[in-house]
This record gives structure tokens, C-alpha cells and sequence, in this order.
């Protein structure tokens, strides 16, 4: 039992530890989680190109996407799992714009939008073992 808690542990730090490195990898993996993890589809849309700023978003964003861009915006210092989420979080926010811009006569409300991407991350943290980024009082933020 210790050994199969160990080997769990191990595989854990391991999957972590992985994500801990920004780049392609870590951007293609996050791209490929929002679009397995979201309704929305990626097909014939490009991968969106992510900016990392070291000095620290307004506000205390950890992230965010550039509406009708091809930008997301992710902030460092983050804990490797945490930023990870919340790239496939704004992520999840490309794809909603993308898909509106499919369908534009298909309108999605902020808050909406904001429980749609929280669920993705959080299914994300919660494969990784980490706690959620969203809880109900969270989206207080967002006046939803």
C-alpha cells in the first residue's frame, strides 16, 4: 500500500513538474485540453499565440484573452499547475469568441462565459490534484 501511495505521489510530482516549463509543449498541451474539455470546436482555428508578462497583470489577473485576437495573456509566478488552468482557461475564452464569430446570432453572457471556462480549468486542477481556481463566490467578481 506505502509503495502504490509512493508510486502515486511520484507520478503526480511528475505530471506537475512537467507543466512547469513555458513554450510550445506547455502552450500545445493547454490548447488540446480546452479544446477536448470545452463544447466548442477547434477545427479550423489556429492555436492562439500567448504573451507572458513577468511584471504582473492590472488588476491581479492571473490571465486573460484580448477579445477578437489571436492574444492571450497569461501572468508568471504562477505555481506550474495553476498556470497551466488558467492558460486553458482564457483559452476556453478564445474558443468562445471563435465560435461566436461562427454563430454570431448565438450570444453568451459574461457570466456564463466566466462558469464555462472555471469548469475547464477546475477539471484540469482536479486531473492534476490541485485545488480549483473557481469558487461560487469567485464569480462575484465577474457581478455574476
Amino acid at each position: 500500500m506505502r509503495k502504490a501511495i509512493l508510486a502515486g505521489l511520484f507520478a503526480l510530482f511528475i505530471s506537475v513538474a512537467s507543466l512547469a516549463f513555458a513554450g510550445t509543449r506547455f502552450e500545445a498541451a493547454a490548447w488540446q485540453e480546452a479544446c477536448e474539455k470545452s463544447r466548442y470546436s477547434c477545427e479550423g482555428l489556429s492555436r492562439p499565440v500567448v504573451e507572458y508578462d513577468e511584471t504582473g497583470l492590472e488588476g491581479g489577473l492571473w490571465g486573460y484573452y484580448m477579445l477578437g485576437t489571436r492574444v492571450v495573456f497569461l501572468s508568471t509566478g504562477l505555481k506550474p499547475g495553476q498556470e497551466y488552468a488558467v492558460l486553458v482557461h482564457e483559452m476556453v475564452h478564445y474558443l468562445q469568441y471563435s465560435d461566436y464569430k461562427r454563430h454570431p446570432n448565438v450570444v453568451l453572457d459574461r457570466c456564463t462565459a466566466e462558469r464555462e471556462a472555471f469548469e475547464v480549468s477546475d477539471q484540469v486542477l482536479k486531473r492534476l490534484g490541485l485545488p480549483e481556481l473557481a469558487r461560487n463566490g469567485d464569480l462575484d467578481n465577474y457581478g455574476c
